[in-house]
């Protein structure tokens, strides 16, 4: 399984940018036998993350409490994960 994480600069979002780049990503992925499956974790939240998830694909898999991020006062991050076959 491949992670896929990114970033949009804010002067580039809303245009499509992060789509296309996981597309590409995916394909890369698939075409050079790196991986058999992407996964993306975002907060449930981030409605243009789930958003590019949706759109590139992938499937909502279930919400799960992140052991590496946490919110200041130092509660873990609720992720939901979104997985795609490749």
């Amino acid at each position: 399984m491949v992670n896929v994480s990114y970033a949009v600069h804010p002067w580039a979002r809303r245009r499509g940018v992060a789509v296309e780049a996981v597309r590409l990503i995916c394909e890369f992925v698939r075409t050079n036998h790196i991986g058999t499956r992407a996964a993306i974790r975002v907060e449930p939240e981030n409605e243009a993350s789930v958003g590019v998830a949706r759109k590139c694909g992938f499937t909502y898999v279930r919400d799960f409490s992140s052991t590496t991020d946490t919110h200041d006062d130092g509660t873990p991050v609720t992720m939901s994960l979104y997985l795609l076959d490749l």
